[in-house]
């Protein structure tokens, strides 16, 4: 327990440091270049680009479980693998840069926006394969090379920035810098990758368990995608709300987000890797036997760092709040906490998540969330105050987490040793 505790503090930290030079970046650049129609089309490109990261990202969602288990019988078909799911995200992102180059010359008339985005959009390939070798680094135990991926982009863009002079026209050079600082990284991961896999004996994976894959990742990115549509209901609430009262509230959301990917992100990624080895390399006693003792000691650890974060930066609000400019110190505290609650629900459940994801119910995650979006939307008519409607999202939160508790526990009473359907690779592979 002492040493797993260690590992986490080391990844915390790569991690802060990560989401640190991330926000810098964003400070640095609105201070040296202002804030203007070239840095509002930095953000918006920045905005589009992660919107349409949803489509490539959608093809290894379901990923985890199938990696492990082909790793544990035939790595040549792990090799395999990974360089289909490595085309097919290459050739969505291709399809996509297409489609935007098709579209951008009838709709998009903003020059300095064009300007950006015709250099940045290949950043949507790059960001693809750093985010799709990040999985493939931590289903390998290679969390702190993930991590580094990650803080090598965002201080390569800080330093970048530093070189850039504020001329008449910058915002191409912006885009540029983010892509020579990922191109780096993504070579550092392939590396690694190679030297994983070894490449002995490659063989590719039987087109229909590809599409399976593909088919189940896809549902469980749209029920991501239905879920965050809770994000568009908020924002036409917050519309008739005090102008300016949404921004403190985003302001306060992102706090608890970074303090989430700081605290929770590192375990939980070494939870996806444990848990999925457990499942597929175990007998039914015993594997569902240390998952609980293992989703135990997660949810536990999370939950001790989580509160030991919130506790710090609820008391270091005030020191913050110099360095941004808040018209309301007491509503960015009641958001803050708010936002904070809602975070801790999603992280006492987050585990189940994963485990539904590891025994192959996409629908399940699915359904759940369609149901939780269409009682928020409800609740948004009926509720006119914003505070309440946020406590009525953390409510609805935690009722998400327990019908995901309860899809686990239905489920791993039918959990056998190859939860798999194409378990024989040999026969469907060959």
């Amino acid at each position: 327990m002492y040493q797993q505790f260690k590992d986490v503090i080391s990844l915390n930290t790569l991690s802060f440091l990560n989401v640190f030079f991330g926000f810098l970046f964003i400070i640095y650049l609105s201070k040296k270049f202002g804030l203007n129609e070239q840095s509002d089309a930095v953000f918006a490109g920045i905005t589009v680009v992660i919107f349409l990261l949803a489509l490539p990202q959608s093809l290894w969602e379901a990923l985890p479980p199938h990696y492990i288990k082909i790793k544990a019988g035939d790595n040549g078909f792990v090799q395999g693998l990974y360089l289909q799911i490595l085309s097919l995200i290459v050739l969505a992102s291709i399809l996509i840069i297409i489609f935007y180059f098709q579209l951008s010359k009838r709709y998009f008339d903003n020059m300095y926006f064009f300007q950006f985005m015709n250099i940045y959009v290949y950043f949507l390939l790059l960001k693809s394969l750093i985010t799709f070798n990040n999985i493939i680094l931590n289903l390998n135990s290679y969390f702190k090379i993930a991590i580094t991926s990650d803080l090598f982009v965002n201080l390569t863009l800080l330093i970048s920035i530093y070189f850039i002079h504020p001329t008449d026209l910058y915002v191409h050079k912006i885009a540029y810098a983010h892509l020579f600082a990922t191109i780096p990284a993504i070579i550092m991961q392939v590396y690694i990758i190679i030297k994983i896999h070894e490449w002995k004996n490659l063989k590719f994976i039987s087109n229909k368990r590809l599409i399976y894959i593909i088919k189940s990742s896809i549902l469980i990115k749209l029920g991501s995608i239905i879920y965050n549509f809770k994000d568009i209901i908020l924002v036409a609430h917050f519309s008739n709300a005090t102008p300016g009262l949404y921004s403190i509230y985003a302001l306060s959301l992102r706090m608890a987000s970074a303090l989430h990917r700081i605290a929770n992100a590192p375990v939980l990624a070494m939870y996806v890797t444990s848990m999925n080895n457990i499942l597929h390399n175990n007998t039914k006693s015993l594997g569902i036997k240390l998952l609980r003792q293992l989703t135990k000691k997660t949810i536990l650890l999370t939950l001790i760092l989580y509160l030991f974060g919130s506790i710090l930066l609820f008391f270091a609000l005030p020191i913050i709040s110099r360095f941004i400019e808040v018209e309301s110190m007491l509503n960015l505290q009641k958001f803050l906490l708010l936002s904070l609650m809602y975070y801790f629900a999603i992280v006492m459940f987050y585990p189940f998540y994963h485990v539904l994801v590891a025994l192959h119910q996409p629908m399940i995650i699915l359904s759940i969330n369609i149901i939780f979006i269409i009682l928020f939307f409800v609740l948004s008519k009926i509720l006119s105050d914003q505070y309440l409607l946020l406590s009525a999202l953390i409510f609805l939160q935690l009722l998400l987490g327990t019908s995901l508790l309860a899809g686990v526990s239905k489920k791993l009473k039918k959990h056998t040793r190859s939860i798999i359907h194409f378990s024989d690779l040999n026969e469907h592979n060959a």
